[in-house]
């Protein structure tokens, strides 16, 4: 199953820097999983660079999975476990590895997210960015180890 998801902004004024997404973007496809209210009605599109902590070197797409698709964190929002959690600064991605002991042996990867590969939007503290992938894409080629 598929799940289209839509909304009625048709605007593409820029609210700080969140976008209100354009009639195009009510036809992209995420993963069947992902609640219909989401992601959120306000977000932001790429190109951005995003960093991510990620196991392996050469990165692969199970660097890549939500917590939704790992079965993780069953209690915390629904729209949160279905997005990509990354960093907008290779300085936040560092904080996380030598902060939580989880990610001590991660390395950190960099990529250029585009405009076609889904919707950000900063969540939490910054410098913590959501991601939320369209259907179909290869999650990781987008991404390079920078440590």
């Amino acid at each position: 199953m598929i799940t289209s998801h839509t909304s009625d902004v048709i605007s593409s004024d820029v609210i700080g820097t969140a976008v209100r997404l354009t009639a195009a973007w009510a036809r992209v496809e995420f993963e069947a999983y992902v609640p219909s209210n989401c992601p959120p009605a306000v977000t932001e599109v790429g190109p951005k660079t995003l960093y991510r902590l990620v196991r392996s070197n050469p990165i692969t797409a199970d660097d890549f999975r939500t917590t939704y698709e790992e079965g993780k964190h069953h209690e915390g929002d629904a729209c949160l476990r279905c997005a990509i959690s990354t960093h907008s600064t290779r300085e936040g991605a560092a904080h996380l590895r030598a902060s939580v002991t989880y990610f001590r042996d991660h390395l950190i990867s960099m990529g250029s997210v585009p405009e076609s590969a889904g919707r950000l939007k900063q969540t939490g503290r910054a410098p913590h960015y959501s991601w939320w992938p369209v259907r179909g894409i290869a999650r990781h080629s987008y991404f390079r180890i920078v440590t």
